[in-house]
């Protein structure tokens, strides 16, 4: 790939130079934009009626909205059709999904005899970035129909267009396919971790140990010298205390958030077994001393047990002397002296239990909850104290390697998404020329 034979500035800073062919100017002079219909919200329903696309819509590109009432065709969004949502990062998504009607504070782009749609969907997130950023918000940003007309752009001829996008189209599905590759080899990896840490805590690592009836049946045989027990009579013997966070009156409020403080910890806070500390929202020290519960301390064990239920961390040098737990996490704290921390965070990760929970869990598919009165009713298997040690520091060595490759595999997926944006970008603003490009 080689650069157009000869530029010409732009005389727009975030372009630069374009192709002396290219011209610069203004979206209104070549396309139509379409403004979703304010649909009535009493007539939405989750299971009958028209599929309604609503501004999340365009960022998951699927449907769970209907409308029951009437409506004008015209608001039939088509598989082709490009789109923006007007709120929030003013996301483009070019629509591969069912047919839907244009909810308000979407919209949809119409071609025109000069405007190849699908070239306006690879140029379009560069320059609604512009936008974004010099958009002035309190809360949610919002684009309207001009901010798009009045912004200046470049165009090249339709051909030109056309041929760009025949090349963008065959790397970024190349590009996707790899990214695709790449996720599902991740996915087996942590199933590869999770049937591996499974195996250790409910069956042991001798293949050859004498085995017992556990007395449960889900649970089926386990290693004769180990404990079936429960959290509730963990607790009873002083051996586990588990507490979450704030309820009601007390819970700290968005408004309450500092920049610098107490993290304030959501279950969306705990990944890949780590709390994400970065980007917990935080609260004043003050306001943390005044609460009633939810303090965190180092060598916890954290679940998660509202919404995404079952994710699992051990805090580990926490940047404060305590971490403020939300109602969305409780806190396992061991004594040490019958059951591990760090076995007990294993044992959470097994399937085993990560069925138990949903199991036990109560709401719907997308908010399962289970508070502190049915963890309480969870079984824990515990080995003795020394085997308890040596599954630790087995499980330790062996999914190190498997976390380190999925590190190096993640990595690789963000490479791959940046000379993604990077290619389409300098594709797009003329810097490179696929014009009969075989590659």
């Amino acid at each position: 790939m080689k650069p157009y034979p000869s530029y010409k500035d732009s005389g727009v800073e975030w372009i630069g130079k374009i192709p002396s062919d290219w011209k610069v100017t203004k979206h209104k002079y070549n396309l139509e934009i379409l403004s979703g219909f304010p649909f009535n919200s009493k007539l939405f329903s989750n299971k009958k009626g028209f599929p309604l696309i609503r501004i999340r819509d365009i960022t998951s590109g699927s449907l769970n909205t209907f409308y029951e009432g009437d409506y004008s065709d015209k608001y039939i969004v088509k598989k082709g059709d490009l789109l923006i949502g007007m709120d929030g990062d003013f996301n483009v998504r070019w629509w591969e999904g069912d047919l839907g009607l244009l909810n308000q504070r979407c919209c949809s782009i119409k071609e025109s005899s000069t405007l190849n749609r699908k070239w306006l969907f690879y140029l379009l997130p560069n320059e609604l970035k512009i936008i974004n950023d010099l958009t002035y918000f309190t809360t949610v940003k919002h684009l309207s129909n001009n901010d798009i007309y009045d912004s200046k752009t470049i165009l090249p001829i339709k051909e030109t267009q056309t041929q760009i996008v025949s090349f963008l189209d065959n790397k970024t599905q190349k590009i996707d396919q790899l990214i695709d590759l790449t996720e599902k080899k991740i996915e087996l990896l942590k199933e590869q971790r999770t049937s591996l840490i499974n195996q250790s805590v409910t069956k042991g690592l001798n293949p050859n140990v004498e085995m017992k009836d556990s007395g449960v049946e889900w649970i089926g045989e386990i290693p004769h010298n180990w404990l079936v027990t429960t959290v509730k009579i963990l607790i009873g013997m002083g051996e586990v205390e588990i507490q979450d966070g704030n309820h009601g009156e007390l819970h700290p409020l968005s408004s309450d958030y500092v920049d610098n403080g107490i993290p304030f910890v959501l279950s969306n806070n705990i990944q890949d077994g780590q709390v994400d500390y970065v980007n917990c929202s935080k609260i004043s020290k003050e306001q943390g001393d005044s609460l009633r519960i939810g303090f965190s301390v180092e060598g916890d064990v954290l679940l998660s047990h509202k919404g995404s239920i079952g994710k699992v961390s051990i805090v580990e040098n926490p940047p404060t002397e305590y971490i403020m737990l939300t109602p969305q996490v409780t806190y396992y704290r061991t004594k040490m002296s019958l059951l591990l921390n760090t076995h007990l965070k294993y044992y959470f990760q097994s399937h085993l239990f990560q069925e138990m929970i949903l199991l036990l869990s109560s709401g719907g598919s997308t908010r399962n909850y289970i508070g502190i009165t049915n963890q309480r009713n969870l079984t824990v298997l515990i080995p003795p104290i020394d085997e308890q040690k040596n599954l630790v520091h087995y499980l330790d060595d062996q999914t190190k390697n498997i976390n380190s490759t999925i590190k190096v595999e993640k990595n690789r997926i963000e490479l791959l998404k940046e000379y993604r944006q990077s290619l389409i970008s300098d594709v797009v603003t003329g810097k490179i020329d696929v014009r009969n490009c075989d590659e």
